[in-house]
């Protein structure tokens, strides 16, 4: 999955239900809310709660498949490492951000992706504690990828995640550990009611990705590579149903077993 732009709700059709968990509450505390429908609306939840913390981090423990511990945590990527990376400048980027960012990162759609960040943040600087940062494998040090939400919560207190893991580490569970924490981190935000991600329909290893988390597939809607992005939602806190996956304190990052 990678960060995109915020999709347009009158270009998304109704989909099918994807991956539901059948232990739906009706106070939506845990489990899979009912009020997740088939297709996208500007009117996903009325009941939004105010108040969003910019300081809230997350602890997810996974349990996917062979065992072997993984912990991340996440980087600030500032305006002026956003720019850096828009610009191609790689060494600038580490410099800013601490530390040693893969080369992926300064690939033309990554680099794409940092300058509609950095434009973001200057237009809407509440926007900065939710876009994207840098996820960094501990104790190694090794930048395994980048992962946020889109901005912040919308007025119906929906968020939109997305992550992108750097090739060489891919299908090692560093996507299940992303995924994870970002839920973790919207469900202990009062404001934020839905989750939604939006994943390529040829990519299969996302998709499974996000069955294991109960999300449920509500539209599709075309892509600028004239493919077909299937979108997806699950209620902020159906983390705490989905088996192998708890929230915890996260001063120091996130803890996850993941596959090798």
């Amino acid at each position: 999955m990678t960060h995109i732009p915020a999709a347009d709700p009158e270009r998304v059709r109704s989909g099918v239900r994807f991956g539901v968990r059948p232990d739906v509450r009706p106070d939506g505390s845990s489990g899979v809310r009912s009020g997740v429908r088939s297709g996208v609306r500007s009117d996903v939840r009325s009941d939004v709660r105010s108040g969003v913390r910019s300081d809230v981090r997350s602890d997810v423990g996974l349990d996917v498949g062979p065992r072997v511990r993984h912990r991340i945590r996440f980087a600030e990527l500032s305006v002026k490492a956003l720019r850096a990376l828009a610009d191609g400048d790689l060494a600038g980027a580490r410099a800013e951000a601490g530390v040693a960012l893969d080369p992926h990162f300064v690939g033309d759609r990554a680099r794409s992706i940092f300058r509609y960040r950095a434009d973001q943040i200057d237009a809407d600087p509440s926007a900065a504690p939710w876009t994207t940062r840098a996820v960094v494998s501990e104790p190694d040090g090794v930048v395994v990828g980048d992962a946020g939400f889109h901005g912040p919560p919308d007025e119906s207190g929906m968020v939109e995640v997305g992550y992108s893991v750097v090739p060489e580490h891919r299908r090692k569970g560093y996507a299940r550990a992303m995924l994870g924490a970002l839920l973790a981190r919207a469900a202990a935000e009062p404001g934020v009611r839905t989750v939604r991600a939006r994943v390529r329909a040829d990519n299969a290893a996302s998709l499974a990705t996000l069955g294991g988390f109960g999300f449920t597939q509500v539209g599709e809607q075309g892509d600028e590579r004239g493919g077909l992005m299937l979108v997806f939602e699950v209620p902020a806190g159906a983390v705490d149903g989905v088996d192998g996956v708890a929230g915890v304190d996260a001063a120091d990052g996130v803890d996850a077993v993941a596959g090798a």
